[in-house]
């Protein structure tokens, strides 16, 4: 009787046996790689710093509300404008807004554009999205005057919505 011996090194499964904790290995190796390169935007470094800012924002919005601010955005596809009408109890209408759009996990992709005020009170400035590849995301919409003493939100869903109404938190709240 001859019995053949071949090395183990020639065989099938010892090197199935090598490959699922291989594997397991390279998997953990490229999730540390990714770890380190891409760091977590929701993660505030400063989460305390990030707490007080909150108290500045509802003061904020508190005065939006005792101004009786609103206002109503409307995005003009055709020409890439977006147009707001503000209204509220002011002494003289600001000169410029500042709307931020917030997106919902990539902090790297919010977008921040300055409104002017026109002759005729209505504030504009040019789109900067294209969609397509933003369409369907569900963006925070932030509009302030340029010293931030008040605050309007609404949550918007492009390129569904063309218009959209800003309005106090706190009013949003009360009803």
């Amino acid at each position: 009787m001859t019995t053949s011996h071949t090395r183990w090194y020639k065989q099938f499964w010892p090197w199935v046996l090598i490959a699922l904790p291989a594997s397991a290995v390279i998997a953990s190796l490229f999730t540390a790689y990714l770890a380190a390169h891409k760091p977590d935007a929701l993660v505030a470094d400063d989460y305390y710093k990030a707490g007080l800012a909150i108290n500045k924002e509802l003061a904020a919005q508190r005065t939006a509300s005792q101004l009786g601010i609103t206002a109503q955005a409307r995005l003009d596809a055709a020409t890439s404008m977006v147009f707001i009408d503000l209204h509220g109890n002011f002494t003289s209408p600001p000169d410029t807004l500042i709307l931020r759009l917030i997106h919902p996990t990539l902090s790297g992709q919010d977008i921040t554009l300055t409104l002017l005020r026109s002759s005729d009170g209505h504030y504009s400035a040019t789109w900067p999205l294209q969609f397509g590849a933003q369409s369907h995301i569900r963006w925070q919409t932030l509009l302030t005057d340029t010293d931030k003493h008040w605050e309007l939100s609404t949550h918007i869903t492009l390129p569904q919505q063309s218009a959209w109404q800003f309005t106090s938190t706190l009013q949003r709240d009360a009803t």
